[in-house]
Formats: structure tokens, C-alpha cells, sequence
């Protein structure tokens, strides 16, 4: 997942990522009920990778979301009916926060 959807294109630090996840959930002592339980494991994973370079809690929070709400697949299905409900000559405007979500709508463009 992290390998996948994350922002940041290194393999190794993502897979560090994730054996420090593993390491922080078993020591976690209660259900991954809430968003706060999540965040609370990628911090402590975060902070035991201890990597300036390594990814914030943020970005691996980011990539379990994508992954999750399928976001890549929705975001090539809404640009694909664009066409459908655009008249000629409208414009459209596509904010992505995400690395990933701007490289699609690039390539999207590009067709």
C-alpha cells in the first residue's frame, strides 16, 4: 500500500515504514478503532524509524486512504464523464493535493 500510493518514490524506506508499523502495532494495546489509533501507530512508527528522510506519519496515513477510497480509480472515472457533462468550449478545474491524483489528470490531458 505504502509502496503503491505513498508520495515518496523510495522503495526502501517505505518498506522500513512498514516493518516499523508491524513492530508498533503489536505493541499497541487496544483495537485500531478510531483515525487517532492510526495516526497514533504511524507516529510511533514514524518516530522509531527515527529517518529524517523517511516518510511522515502524514504521507503513510495518506497512501492507507487512497488505498482504501480507491481514489485513483474514482478520480479516472470522473475525468473519463467530464465529457458527458462539459459543453464544447467549457473549462474545467481539477485541484489534486496529491503527487499521484496530479500525474493522472497530466496524463488524462494528454490523451
Amino acid at each position: 500500500v505504502f509502496r503503491e500510493h505513498g508520495e515518496q518514490d523510495d522503495d526502501v524506506l517505505w518498506a522500513r515504514m512498514s516493518e516499523a508499523v508491524l513492530v508498533e502495532r503489536q505493541d499497541w494495546s487496544r483495537k485500531l478503532e478510531a483515525n487517532a489509533d492510526v495516526a497514533g501507530v504511524l507516529a510511533k512508527a514514524a518516530a522509531r524509524l527515527a529517518d529524517p528522510a523517511g516518510p511522515s506519519p502524514t504521507l503513510a496515513a495518506d497512501a492507507i486512504r487512497a488505498h482504501l477510497k480507491k481514489e485513483a480509480s474514482s478520480l479516472e472515472q470522473c475525468l473519463a464523464s467530464l465529457f458527458d457533462v462539459l459543453e464544447v468550449g467549457a473549462r474545467c478545474v481539477v485541484l489534486c493535493n496529491r503527487q499521484d491524483a496530479a500525474l493522472a489528470v497530466r496524463r488524462f490531458t494528454r490523451r
